[in-house]
């Protein structure tokens, strides 16, 4: 798992997208999260590329998954990850706005979710799991 540089940085020109309060289950594939289960950068530790469009957050309390509205070039290789999020208070909620700012472009958040630790790590067991079967794939095919 790569390292967090963390960084709030402020949307000054973005404004917020209005939140129903009171739902307590996950959010709907396009609206946001509110108040505490938003992603607080301060206490992420870390993070785990999946793809160029999706990766994983270890926000501490909560686990996260991310997908991007376009594909994030590049994220593969980065090692540290910012986060552009409310401008009150620098939570990323999945607003219109809410960014991840790697060292070479910022990355729109289409939708994020928290998921519980062990779909976490089953996903990460996953992906580490593709990888050694398409390196295993691409070992066999050479002469």
């Amino acid at each position: 798992m790569q390292k967090i540089r963390l960084l709030l940085l402020a949307a000054a020109l973005v404004a917020p997208v209005a939140q129903a309060e009171g739902n307590s289950e996950a959010p709907a594939r396009n609206q946001s999260m509110t108040g505490y289960r938003c992603l607080t950068p301060g206490p992420a530790t870390g993070w785990t590329y999946l793809d160029d469009s999706h990766i994983l957050i270890d926000g501490g309390r909560y686990k996260y998954s991310m997908e991007f509205s376009d594909p994030c070039w590049g994220i593969k290789f980065d090692n540290s990850l910012a986060f552009k999020g409310d401008t009150f208070n620098g939570r990323v909620c999945g607003d219109l706005g809410d960014q991840v700012i790697t060292e070479r472009m910022h990355c729109q958040i289409k939708h994020m979710e928290i998921i519980s630790t062990a779909q976490y790590r089953q996903i990460i067991k996953d992906n580490k799991d593709a990888i050694a079967a398409k390196k295993a794939a691409k070992k066999a095919k050479a002469p």
